[in-house]
């Protein structure tokens, strides 16, 4: 899969076919001055400083306090100038705004916002590999889908690929964490919801209190139903993956992607949501985890039962 994402993100930017052009000496010449910054701490911010690296021009990512130093160093590796914002992601994407305006540098950002809805198109094309890899590849035909939500523009990009590569409509189910449900609030009011306030979730990755513009355009026409999991559930999920005695390897997913394997765990045991979402035994239920054990640290606190204890 990141032999093909990464190729995906290079044709994204005409790098691929232009790759002369940016080699030649006046383009490197003016590649120093250009600076890209964005904010959070998931897969796409690792992308980022990547491709600057590659290219020799300035990095700057901002994550928010609730960000592990282990995540931070991971980013530190591809040469990314750090800063810590506080609170949340979303006070940590106001800054990226405010540091790009004052600085004149590039925003290359997972979310969208009024005025800000290029890039982003872009980055969901990324997310369209984990359909490509699931539909396409292995011929799965989905009666039903989950997706854990941040932003959104995981979701979308998924939702999108599915219309297009499938002759039907699978049910697509969002999944996030209950403190940050700004999904859950936007689609029950009919428009986008922000969540204020603290924001708490040990699931970093998606501590999220503001829908993507671009998202809430493809995911309003097309979404029904979004989950809000608390992280005594998401936990549960993560233990599930690790020690299913069914699996013929053990699997290490992140606090952030399990979001969507809990969605169908509280499901089945709820039965007024699971006649909601018509899962019955003919269901194929697909779900996409799209990161595996990140922070190694937090993830044995959380698998041992250190950070959250149950009740």
């Amino acid at each position: 899969m990141e032999a093909y994402a990464v190729n995906t993100y290079l044709k994204m930017f005409n790098v691929l076919n232009h790759f002369k052009t940016w080699k030649s000496s006046k383009v490197k010449k003016m590649i120093p001055n250009i600076a890209v910054i964005s904010a959070t701490d998931g897969n796409h911010e690792k992308f980022v400083p990547w491709v600057a690296q590659i290219f020799g021009c300035k990095c700057v990512i901002l994550i928010h306090e609730k960000v592990s130093t282990t995540r931070e160093n991971a980013l530190k590796v591809y040469g990314a100038q750090m800063i810590r914002a506080r609170k949340n992601y979303d006070e940590s994407e106001k800054l990226t705004q405010e540091k790009a305006r004052n600085n004149i540098w590039c925003v290359i950002s997972d979310t969208s916002y009024e005025g800000y809805t290029e890039f982003p198109k872009y980055v969901m094309k990324i997310y369209e590999v984990n359909t490509y890899e699931a539909v396409i590849q292995q011929n799965v035909k989905p009666t039903h889908v989950f997706l854990q939500t941040k932003a959104g523009n995981l979701a979308a990009g998924v939702t999108v690929n599915l219309f297009r590569n499938l002759d039907y409509a699978p049910r697509i189910i969002l999944a996030e964490p209950e403190n940050t449900d700004c999904w859950v609030q936007s689609i029950k009011h009919q428009k986008p919801v922000v969540c204020e306030g603290i924001l708490d979730t040990y699931r970093a990755g998606i501590a999220c209190g503001t829908v993507s513009w671009v998202a809430w355009n493809i995911l309003n026409k097309t979404i029904k139903t979004s989950i809000n999991i608390s992280d005594l559930y998401a936990a549960k999920a993560m233990r599930c993956l690790k020690f299913c005695k069914e699996s013929e390897y053990p699997i290490e997913a992140a606090a952030s992607a399990t979001a969507s394997l809990a969605s169908p765990i509280i499901s089945v045991n709820t039965p007024a949501l699971n006649q909601k979402l018509k899962i019955d035994n003919k269901a194929q239920i697909l779900i996409i985890d799209s990161e595996g054990n990140t922070d190694p640290d937090r993830y044995t606190k959380i698998i041992s039962n250190e950070l959250l204890s149950e009740t």
